[in-house]
């Protein structure tokens, strides 16, 4: 199963994987660029996020009522 992303260009080439903390990845161009207007500058690219392995499966089971 995979997915389509958007980025800015600048955390995809300096900050995916060697910053601490994390990257966003954005649904759609609209929602990046209202979140990052670095991007005029920076540039943007598309991305996929690919599910590779399931490293703990979901529990619901403990979670309390709202």
């Amino acid at each position: 199963m995979s997915a389509i992303g958007y980025m800015c260009k600048a955390d995809f080439d300096c900050e995916l994987g060697d910053a601490p903390g994390y990257c966003r990845v954005y649904t759609s161009l609209s929602e990046l660029r209202a979140g990052r207007e670095c991007v005029a500058q920076c540039g943007i690219v598309e991305v996929r996020v690919e599910l590779i392995n399931v490293v703990q499966e979901s529990n619901y089971d403990d979670e309390e009522e709202v």
